[in-house]
């Protein structure tokens, strides 16, 4: 299930999603992945989104626009937010901060 949820991951991507992919109802699907591995699905989503994020923001000749859009963000702002809220850096200063070689 894991694996289906990181190749389909996006912003559009929600917990019900996740339910729906492991055949069983919201309520119970985040009690069981919470005991599991100890964090909320919800929070599972932010983080494998945040990973996602870093690694594409340090692709040779990707924008910031670029990720947000290959993300599904629905605005760069909303994608910027998203980032700085995780990391506290905006995309670009995470950029400057890794710089490519």
């Amino acid at each position: 299930m894991l694996r289906q949820v990181r190749r389909s991951l996006s912003a559009e991507l929600q917990v019900a999603d996740m339910a729906e992919i492991a055949g069983c109802s919201r309520g119970y699907f985040v009690r069981e992945f919470q005991a599991v591995f100890g964090q909320s699905p919800k929070e599972y989503l932010q983080h494998e989104l945040y990973r996602r994020a870093c690694v594409l923001l340090l692709a040779p000749g990707a924008s910031v626009k670029s990720v947000a859009e290959e993300l599904r963000f629905s605005t760069e702002f909303n994608f910027s937010r998203f980032f700085k809220r995780l990391s506290g850096l905006s995309p670009n200063a995470y950029r400057k901060d890794f710089p490519t070689s």
